[in-house]
């Protein structure tokens, strides 16, 4: 059954809740990329800056 498996991935640890189906194993980050280089934005404990938003136009883009 799939909420029995268990096992490591590249990204860290999978496994899933069997009553909800839910990822527990790992909690996932959002990354942005914001003037050349990337940086977690989400979720607030581990963000290193803030998000940009509303997300500039492609001709205002720095770099």
């Amino acid at each position: 059954k799939a909420g029995q498996v268990e096992f490591t991935t590249l990204w860290g640890k999978f496994k899933i809740n069997p009553e909800t189906g839910l990822q527990l194993g790992h909690d996932m980050v959002v990354m942005m990329w914001i003037e050349g280089k990337k940086y977690i934005v989400w979720p607030p404990e581990a963000a290193e800056r803030d998000p940009v938003y509303p997300r500039p136009a492609w001709g205002e883009i720095p770099g």
